[in-house]
């Protein structure tokens, strides 16, 4: 750009600042040149340049604010520190969708709620469901791009500076607090650091003297700065714990602030769960969604069946259901962690939600899918209806830019692996791994969400080679090692196990020896569940042990070590001692073919909840450990809970001959279908 033009501009932004078009304080003024003003020479000559564009406006006091030196961008003086900022994500943060409750239900009365209140004419409420729609957490930056236009008059004003730079904390009102507060939430201004921190030490200092709405409008107006901070997160709560006359709307609000900050003692947490259950049945959806919202982000988790059950019986009665895409999925997503599922009222959600996946936005399709699959609830009409519309929104032009993300892509794919459901249409999952081909550089954003894309895939045995050698590859690996979140380590290795037995002819990039290492760092398998202790498991292995000559034959531990489910039981009929293993030696251990001609037995016992539910299959985990058993070479005896059951209320010889059977079968190549 030439430099006349560049100081035209200049010139009608200092003559909309100096002739009051704008209503800006000098502060914000110069802190926006000092963006948006590029440096030519030096300062001489951008003195005299904005001076022959200025036509005689005095800018002396504006252009002390700015330093210019030889780079290419004038930089302000460190001389100058304001004692409050603009902070445009204020803005984004209060017009949050799951926010609004708090306008319309709670600050409805309240001088808050002008403070918070946004244009609905000018920025009208989007009820579309987002994955973005997640609340802005502490010191979340946005892109320019992603921001909402904002109002075009900001009344920040230089009176709010001097009150800072005056400001003696011991002089703010305990009975009201709000002055300086609600000064800075309508300028939409963040303080500086020294201020925020005697506002915080003010904060925990007087939250046992506040009223337990004073304390949330407090955590609200933190929330809204972007600078909420877990220690007086956790005081606060503390605090409204202690009360026992919570009313409806602060609990729900107190479940909102909890969604956001996620870090809650278990013994705080459990308080707030007795009395938001008691309250249940008055809430309507919008607080209902945004307690569960509570519920699902909470760590560490927390759980309550009676609040899942009163969600289940919501949904039965017609004339209590979600008014949206974004509630529905919330609820599925509680219901699928909670472990509360009724499938006839699934099976009923899911014919109402087949004609809604054509019209709804595609964003929630993945998470309906997903959810469902949680659930191990597969309904046909349903999947059919996401396969369809997911491929129309794949083969729009704009399907890179905007339809499907690698969240969900992985959910697609994981929703499909988890049920075992290869759809009719051959190019559905075709599709979907093209669409991660090209989505590499996002890949290398979403290290977690590309690895367990993969390993959905290992789930219906397909192994695209380029994308197993890009996912091995020393950049993607840096990519994960930036993320450092230690659940990528054991995805990384269930991939590459499964590599190396479904693909053994792969003689491509493989996960390096230290990245294995690191997954010890996280738990993996079932711990609860130990065979020798369950009374209809028991008798089994009892039953294996008399079969096979003995206990030193037998190993109840999981077979693969890098699908560590419960269930599995390792049988030597050649009779060759099968020694303990620890779990961290088992984990760190490569799979290996047996020997042939080998003896060994898997003898593996599913549980109910291996199966989706009807028609009743096996979930794609579980078919996966199954084929990678035999292409090991052992011999595999399933055993199903509908089948031993009802054997264990008989005597035991019969159970020795059920067994007997299973296993003879297996040895002689005949393995007996379900």
């Amino acid at each position: 750009m030439k430099s006349s033009r560049i100081f035209r501009t200049v010139r009608t932004f200092i003559n909309l600042c100096s002739h009051g078009t704008w209503s800006l304080p000098s502060s914000i003024v110069a802190s926006s040149a000092n963006q948006v003003l590029p440096l030519l020479t030096s300062r001489v000559a951008y003195l005299d340049h904005v001076h022959k564009y200025s036509d005689g406006i005095n800018i002396g006091s504006l252009l002390d604010k700015v330093e210019l030196g030889g780079n290419s961008y004038p930089k302000r003086s460190r001389k100058e520190e304001h004692h409050a900022v603009y902070e445009p994500n204020i803005e984004l943060r209060i017009r949050s969708r799951k926010r609004q409750f708090l306008q319309k239900n709670v600050y409805k009365r309240s001088h808050f709620s002008v403070l918070t209140s946004v244009d609905e004419q000018a920025h009208p409420p989007d009820n579309t469901f987002k994955e973005s729609d997640d609340d802005l957490e502490t010191d979340q930056k946005h892109s320019a791009g992603s921001m909402p236009k904002l109002k075009e008059e900001i009344p920040a004003s230089q009176d709010l500076q001097v009150q800072l730079e005056n400001l003696n904390i011991s002089q703010i009102s305990d009975d009201d607090p709000w002055g300086l507060f609600c000064k800075l939430l309508q300028d939409r201004c963040v303080p500086r650091k020294s201020v925020l921190a005697d506002l915080r030490g003010y904060c925990q200092e007087n939250f046992p003297a506040w009223v337990v709405d004073t304390i949330l409008q407090v955590l609200d107006w933190w929330h809204l700065m972007g600078k909420m901070d877990s220690a007086t997160f956790s005081l606060a709560l503390c605090q409204i714990s202690s009360r026992d006359d919570l009313q409806a709307h602060q609990l729900v609000q107190i479940f909102y602030l909890i969604s956001i900050y996620k870090e809650v003692p278990n013994d705080v947490s459990s308080l707030f769960v007795r009395q938001i259950e008691q309250i249940t049945q008055g809430l309507d959806w919008s607080e209902l969604c945004i307690v569960c919202e509570g519920f699902l982000k909470c760590r560490p988790g927390i759980k309550s069946q009676s609040f899942a059950r009163e969600i289940l019986c919501r949904i039965q009665a017609s004339a209590h259901k979600p008014d949206s895409a974004y509630q529905l999925v919330t609820v599925l997503r509680f219901l699928s962690r909670s472990y509360e599922r009724d499938y006839g009222t699934l099976q009923k959600i899911a014919e109402v939600m087949t004609p809604v996946i054509h019209s709804s936005d595609f964003v929630a399709v993945p998470h309906i899918a997903a959810a469902f699959a949680k659930l191990r609830c597969y309904h046909h009409n349903m999947f059919a209806a996401v396969t369809e519309r997911t491929m129309a929104s794949l083969e729009s032009p704009d399907s890179m830019k905007s339809h499907l993300r690698p969240k969900g892509i992985w959910m697609l794919l994981w929703a499909y692996g988890r049920l075992n459901y290869l759809p009719p249409d051959e190019g559905f999952i075709d599709t979907l791994v093209d669409h991660l081909r090209r989505s590499e550089t996002a890949s290398l954003r979403y290290p977690l969400q590309h690895v367990k894309s993969m390993v959905s895939l290992c789930f219906l045995d397909i192994y695209p080679v380029d994308l197993i050698e890009r996912t091995f590859d020393g950049v993607f690996l840096k990519a994960c090692e930036d993320l450092n979140f230690p659940d990528i380590y054991k995805q990384l290795v269930i991939l590459d196990n499964s590599v190396a037995i479904d693909r053994p002819e792969y003689d491509r990039n493989r996960l390096p020896k230290e990245f294995r290492e690191r997954s010890l760092q996280v738990p993996h398998g079932t711990t609860g569940y130990t065979l020798e202790r369950r009374n209809e498991t028991r008798s089994l292995v009892e039953t294996i042990t008399r079969a096979a000559g003995g206990k030193e034959y037998v190993r109840t531990m999981p077979i693969l070590p890098h699908i560590r489910t419960p269930g599995d039981i390792e049988v030597d009929l050649s009779r060759n001692v099968l020694p303990l293993i620890s779990v961290e030696n088992h984990r760190q251990m490569m799979p290996e073919p047996l020997p042939p001609h080998s003896q060994r037995i898997a003898v593996i016992y599913q549980l109910k909840s291996n199966y989706r539910f009807s028609p009743r299959k096996l979930l794609g985990v579980h078919v996966m450990k199954k084929r990678q058993l035999q292409r090991l070479g052992y011999k595999v005896v399933e055993v199903p809970y509908f089948e031993w059951q009802p054997m264990t209320q008989q005597s035991e010889k019969r159970q020795a001959r059920y067994i007997k059977k299973k296993i003879n079968g297996a040895a002689e190549g005949k393995q007996m279908e379900d």
